[in-house]
């Protein structure tokens, strides 16, 4: 069972937190609707051990060529989906961070934490 997913615009590739630290990249075979996924229908590309602490959530970026991930570990990163590669790590939050959104272009990132704050970061992708 899934702690959460995250799907990209084009259906081609799907997230889903297996593990504490980890992060599970799907390719998707069809366009199955995201409530109807199932194995099935993927294939197991690369699991990453993203982080030191619970993963808590993952976004696709507009552009569908990188993600960011939040943690309890207090950190939010952005990655290369190409080479499942950190381009980023932002360590301004003094709590877990529960959540992650980019902006429409891209070139932001919001995070919401336990310490009180929402912070909006330049994206290093654009």
């Amino acid at each position: 069972a899934c702690v959460c997913a995250c799907a990209c615009a084009c259906m081609c590739s799907y997230f889903s937190l297996r593990c504490v630290c980890c992060v599970s990249v799907w390719s998707l075979s069809s366009s199955p609707a995201l409530s109807s996924f199932c194995r099935q229908n993927a294939t197991l590309s690369s699991s990453l051990s993203v982080h030191s602490s619970w993963v808590l959530g993952v976004q696709f970026a507009p552009d569908n060529m990188h993600f960011a991930t939040c943690s309890s570990d207090k950190t939010v990163k952005v990655w290369d989906m190409s080479n499942k590669q950190c381009l980023h790590t932002f360590r301004e939050h003094s709590e877990q961070v529960w959540s992650i959104a980019f902006n429409d272009t891209g070139d932001k990132l919001v995070s919401v934490s336990d310490d009180g704050s929402a912070i909006v970061y330049n994206c290093p992708i654009v």
